[in-house]
């Protein structure tokens, strides 16, 4: 079976176990001591135990990254979700998940953590309306008009000067070079400078922020990246209206990208900038 493809049965699997509450079968799929989320996890019981922190879930999963040269997969997924203190409600929400396979096992998991804003807002708004961002349903442009898909080497390199354009300051001149005239970003879409200004946003409120590439998964075949970034920076200013608190420190956050610049998904971005800034108090009644 080719990689790729055992990759995603493997994955395909790890969901079937979750799904199914069968965590006592996860180390057929999963290696245990298992590094998740920079901790280690010991046992399966104990992965029942962070996995269910927040109730029962369900994951569907939207579409796969596969590097199977480097043994990585990311996976965007809708996880539906039944919190504990309110079990006769649904929250649904889109989660982002990158793997390491190793003698056919995933032995590291970065996933976009925890929900805790989206179960406030979906318990605490009446009607609202929850829409999922999914790669799945987004033909990347290029493939429509008939060019050639560009090589994982070339979408590693537009990415990786993508973003040092951003560290550069010199969006302005260059981000011309790596988006599209109109962007997709988290189920918006915005002209490129109106994207440029979306990142401008936290520059002005982190001036010294600087973006480093922690872990990219690129698939040649589907043209879409999946990334890890992390970033340092003090703020001295607001965002979305929200205090500095002065305090340095370093996040990270996940991308799903296609082609160049066309269409992202950012998960923990924003949420990881306001970490820096004020944390807001959640109330899951």
């Amino acid at each position: 079976m080719p990689y790729i493809a055992a990759n995603e049965s493997l994955y395909r699997s790890y969901v079937q176990c979750i799904n199914q509450d069968r965590w006592k079968d996860l180390p057929d799929v999963l290696t245990f001591p298992l590094n998740f989320n920079g901790d280690v996890i010991l046992t399966p019981e104990a992965f029942e135990v962070t996995g269910t922190a927040y109730g029962r879930i369900k994951l569907s999963t939207d579409s796969f990254t596969v590097d199977n040269d480097a043994g990585r997969l990311a996976a965007s997924s809708v996880v539906e979700l039944r919190p504990k203190d309110c079990p006769e409600k649904m929250v649904r929400f889109m989660k982002q998940t990158i793997v390491w396979i190793k003698n056919g096992k995933i032995w590291r998991m970065i996933t976009t953590g925890t929900p805790e804003q989206e179960v406030e807002r979906q318990l605490s708004w009446p009607g609202y309306d929850f829409t999922p961002d999914l790669i799945s349903t987004y033909s990347n442009g290029h493939f429509k008009s008939g060019r050639q898909h560009a090589s994982a080497q070339v979408l590693e390199s537009n990415y990786m000067n993508y973003i040092g354009c951003i560290n550069g300051r010199t969006m302005q001149s260059k981000l011309p070079m790596y988006a599209q005239s109109h962007v997709i970003h988290n189920n918006r879409r915005l002209s490129r400078d109106e994207y440029r200004l979306l990142i401008q946003q936290a520059i002005t409120a982190i001036p010294d922020i600087k973006f480093n590439v922690d872990t990219i998964v690129v698939d040649h075949t589907t043209q879409r990246l999946a990334v890890r970034l992390k970033f340092t920076g003090t703020p001295t200013g607001k965002l979305s209206g929200v205090e500095p608190t002065g305090r340095s420190g370093e996040f990270a956050l996940l991308r799903f990208g296609v082609g160049k610049q066309e269409h992202e998904i950012s998960i923990l971005g924003h949420d990881s900038v306001l970490k820096l800034l004020k944390p807001p108090q959640t109330h899951f009644k």
